[in-house]
């Protein structure tokens, strides 16, 4: 059997859909070619002028002067990297990455001042919203050079203030007919997520108040329609957007959106996008209702979309399907057809009544909604969870969250360990992403296995984020019932136990050996410590596992960076 591996849920992430590049330090200096420290290339009287070169300061002033640049001299001497091909040339020049040193180079030659023209990559920020004028410049001037040639496979523009909608969507349809590969649009990155983020919740606090979600028309822009272009990523901080009502994104396999301000419904189908494989939206608002009629989709993620209320989406080829902090508020109802699907991630509200999934044949791993073992309060998602987990009787894989969410002295909290769980799928791997808040969870780990005696392989993840320091004070509740570490439990099928982020606490060590014991045919235990670990106790460790583990058990315990 192949190893578990325990995959982190990146929720924090904008998700973006692959990292955007950092534009690079201001322009280098003019290259001596020939070595001669005259500030020349061979046969030039002048091709070093620096001084002809305008600072990388943003103003399209700057760019025309750039692209206007006069180089001097006959170029009579023997200038051998001149002698390159153009197309070489063009490559090379593009691992420069931005357009304005990459413009700068016509300095070096005569024959350099429009090879700039010919790179296909233009990574290019700006400053001063409402002007973008010097993205349409950059995209004019390379179109006058009339081939081919001018295609674009990477455009990745930033602003780093407040991007206005006409501006944005001015640049965005003089580049449509030439961009060939991906389209990378982040507006506002000067700004702190968290800030953004707040503004957000005010923006939605005044949409509950008036009791209707209204977008400004004047603060949102139509997205051009890109014939060519495989992959778009936009980051709009506020910004509106919609689809045009009309045209064909003809090869689009990818769609990221983040931060976007929906008009309240959006309808996606084949018809314009034909060839969409992966679709993503996150942190975004104004979405109520979502409807998606896309054949060739395989991988979809909707994190925390606030306010969607309907989604209706029928994708016959959807493999992975993940949905987070969506339908927490107003759900109104939810149906997916997705037959293929493969993996299912629903960190969400679950309702049977108003959540439908059709039958899932091929399902093999699930992540329901988080449970938690302690609290009165908590039973109403426990519930949640389990009438998600009544939907697939037998999957290979099931994916936990557990919240160890507790007030000391709350007596909510003597109730039945994790109430509204009674039952878990028949499956072989048991994956557990523990949120401790500093909390023991061993009596939660056992008490979960006695639902799944036969997995073969058991993984827990203790999530870093979630520790705090002096949690339990004496006879906290999360260590009760007091006898767990005396479970009378057999886990003859386990092969495999992997645990990351150990700390080597003791109510830890008391788990493991527990876990050790009652698994008779179990090969390794991997374990991956803390970086809080000392080295010594990292042996220490070793040598404890070893202590009671099977001749037969491989102990495997290594240290995080």
């Amino acid at each position: 059997m192949a190893p578990a591996v325990l995959v982190p849920i990146d929720e924090g992430s904008d998700g973006e859909g692959g990292s955007a590049t950092d534009v690079a330090a201001p322009s280098p200096a003019p290259m001596d070619i020939d070595g001669d420290d005259d500030g020349r290339d061979r046969g030039g009287e002048g091709d070093g002028a620096a001084a002809s070169v305008p600072a990388a300061d943003g103003s399209s002033a700057a760019l025309s002067l750039t692209l206007g640049l006069h180089v001097h001299g006959d170029g009579g001497g023997a200038d051998r990297l001149s002698d390159l091909h153009e197309d070489i040339l063009a490559k090379i020049l593009g691992h420069l990455r931005d357009i304005r040193n990459v413009a700068t180079t016509a300095v070096l030659s005569r024959r350099w001042l429009d090879l700039w023209t010919l790179v296909d990559i233009i990574v290019l920020q700006y400053d001063e919203p409402p002007d973008s004028r010097i993205v349409q410049e950059v995209l004019a001037a390379r179109a006058r050079n009339g081939s081919t040639a001018t295609d674009i496979r990477l455009l990745e523009v930033t602003s780093l203030n407040s991007a206005t909608p006409d501006a944005t969507a001015s640049w965005l349809r003089v580049a449509a007919p030439r961009l060939t590969g991906e389209l990378f649009f982040r507006n506002r990155s000067s700004v702190p997520s968290e800030i953004l983020n707040e503004e957000m919740d005010v923006v939605e606090q005044l949409v509950e108040e008036l009791g209707d979600l209204v977008v400004d028309e004047s603060g949102a822009f139509e997205l051009p329609c890109f014939m060519r272009v495989t992959k778009i990523t936009l980051s709009l901080w506020f910004l509106g957007l919609s689809l045009p009502p009309s045209g064909v994104f003809a090869k689009l396999r990818e769609l990221h959106l983040v931060h976007v301000q929906f008009n309240g419904e959006l309808t996606m189908e084949d018809a314009m996008l034909p060839s969409l494989e992966w679709l993503e939206i996150r942190h975004s608002s104004g979405l109520a209702s979502l409807t998606l009629r896309l054949a060739p989709l395989t991988l979809m993620t909707l994190y925390n979309v606030r306010r969607l209320r309907r989604l209706n989406a029928v994708l016959p080829g959807l493999e992975v399907l993940s949905v987070t902090e969506c339908f927490l508020e107003d759900l109104e109802g939810v149906s997916i057809v997705a037959e293929e699907l493969e993996d299912l991630r629903w960190l969400d509200m679950y309702q049977p009544g108003l959540v439908y999934f059709k039958r899932m044949p091929r399902l093999q791993m699930l992540l329901p909604p988080a449970v938690y073992p302690y609290g009165l309060q908590n039973v109403f998602f426990n519930r949640s969870c389990q009438m998600l987990l009544n939907l697939c009787p037998s999957i290979d894989g099931l994916l936990l969250f557990v919240e160890i969410e507790l007030e000391q002295g709350d007596k909510h909290g003597v109730r039945p360990l994790m109430e509204g769980i009674t039952q878990l799928p028949h499956i072989k791997i048991l994956c557990l992403n523990l949120l401790t808040r500093g909390h023991a969870y061993g009596a939660s780990v056992l008490h979960i296995l006695t639902m799944c005696t036969g997995i073969a392989v058991l993984g827990l993840r203790i999530e870093e984020d979630f520790q705090v320091e002096n949690a339990c004070p004496v006879n906290c509740l999360c260590d009760r019932p007091r006898n767990w570490r005396d479970k009378d439990i057999s886990m003859r099928s386990l092969t495999e136990i992997v645990i990351l982020n150990f700390r080597g606490k003791q109510h830890e060590l008391d788990l493991v050996r527990v876990l050790v014991q009652v698994a008779p045919a179990l090969d390794l235990v991997r374990m991956t410590c803390h970086r809080s670990l000392a080295a010594f106790g990292v042996e220490l460790l070793r040598a404890y596992v070893r202590s009671f583990a099977s001749f037969r058990t491989s102990v495997e315990v290594s240290q995080s960076n």
